[in-house]
């Protein structure tokens, strides 16, 4: 199990959170990682994985565990978002990935991530006004945010793949 120097960059999807509060205008946004209310991606942190089995094991990510950040090579994001249709609340990005490295069939599971490209599918119904509003929410994390088809993000994928 190597530690990465130099970071990964990968690919993977988010699901887009929205934070309790008192008007539109105030409301904060955050990219999480489940589908169930769980880890939220804090901006401008990277926090170490950790394990939240029942059970937890030592030092996520680790071999017989699922724990740790996931991210995708070019080539199986690709194939996975072909496959894919537009729908609100899914972001999808490139993410870095250091630390200690689990490298897997398509992709790897890292101590430590953080985004580096965040893309809002513009297809996917968002309406311009909500969709402008999380394209300026997610600036938070300090990363380049774009509203873009999803058929383009899949395009940049796979001329990255090229590269």
């Amino acid at each position: 199990m190597p530690d990465a120097i130099s970071p990964v960059r990968a690919w993977r999807k988010w699901l887009l959170w929205r934070l309790p509060s008192r008007t539109e205008d105030e409301e904060e946004i955050r990219i999480g990682s489940s589908p169930r209310p769980g880890y939220l991606w804090p901006p401008l942190l990277a926090e170490p994985a950790v394990c939240r089995r029942h059970k937890p094991c030592e030092g996520a990510p680790s071999q017989g565990c699922t724990c740790g950040y996931y991210g995708v090579q070019d080539e199986a994001f690709v194939e996975t978002m072909e496959c894919l249709r537009a729908v609100p609340f899914v972001v999808l990005g490139s993410v870095y990935l250091w630390g200690r490295l689990i490298v897997g069939e398509r992709g790897w599971r890292a101590e430590f991530a953080y985004p580096d490209r965040l893309y809002l599918p513009s297809d996917a119904g968002w309406g311009d006004a909500k969709l402008r509003h999380h394209v300026k929410n997610l600036t938070s994390y300090g990363v380049p945010v774009q509203a873009e088809r999803l058929e383009a993000i899949v395009k940049a994928a796979r001329r990255r793949n090229r590269t």
